[in-house]
């Protein structure tokens, strides 16, 4: 089969690129060291939280988040509040993502968010819906290839 010439690898970048101005974004880079999306969610915060945003900054700063914070620091902090989602009442949300067969139990796999760089995985795809659950904040996801943006 062969791929049509606007879903090339050549053409993601540009696709995406005018997918972003459509929408008034910019693209920004991020380290690629496995933990590029808490990277973006981490900047996301910092960003809102320059604005006028008191409740935003309130809420945040209650399940330890503040802009004094050093990037790295937030990571961590949101990858432990990734593993307390993961694990707490919401779980049941979580597990059926975790479907093929794996020697780890869902409580194993949900823990090994706690690592740094840790990401790819069946539960990896559950993170954007975790953080925007953890945040109470809508993430709007745009990707390089023709689908509709999606909004958690």
């Amino acid at each position: 089969m062969q791929v049509p010439p606007d879903q090339t690898q050549e053409n993601a970048g540009e696709r995406l690129t005018s997918i972003l101005n459509a929408f008034g974004f910019e693209q920004l880079s991020m380290p690629g060291d496995g933990d590029c999306f808490l990277h973006c969610i981490s900047f996301s915060l910092s960003s809102l939280l320059t604005r006028d945003n008191s409740n935003l900054a309130t809420y945040l700063k209650s399940i330890g988040i503040s802009i004094e914070i050093p990037d790295k620091d937030k990571i961590n902090v949101l990858r432990r509040l990734i593993v307390q989602e993961f694990m707490g009442p919401n779980r049941h949300v979580y597990e059926p993502f975790l479907i093929t067969s794996t020697t780890d139990s869902y409580d194993a796999e949900a823990q090994k968010f706690l690592e740094s760089g840790h990401y790819d995985s069946e539960l990896g795809n559950c993170v954007p819906l975790a953080m925007s659950n953890i945040l109470q904040v809508p993430w709007l996801f745009l990707p390089p290839w023709k689908i509709i943006p999606s909004l958690t």
